[in-house]
């Protein structure tokens, strides 16, 4: 993961170990999703109701194509 993906992610707060879980296989498992604002909540309660942990973690922007982790 980290061979083919590392060049696509920007983690400048990030120690070395911490930067190594991002591509650890045993931690790539989660579901990452895009909605708009206005429908996280919806997202989020319809999660809920069916045991599913959810939680909002940041914004889409315009940008350069890369993941930029913010510590």
């Amino acid at each position: 993961n980290l061979d083919s993906e590392g060049p696509l992610v920007e983690s400048p707060g990030l120690d070395e170990a911490r930067r190594a879980l991002l591509f650890d296989a045993q931690t790539s498992g989660g579901l990452l999703m895009a909605v708009r604002p206005e429908r996280t909540g919806a997202l989020l309660d319809a999660l809920a109701r069916r045991d599913v942990t959810g939680a909002g973690i940041g914004t889409l922007g315009p940008g350069t194509g890369t993941v930029r982790v913010v510590a």
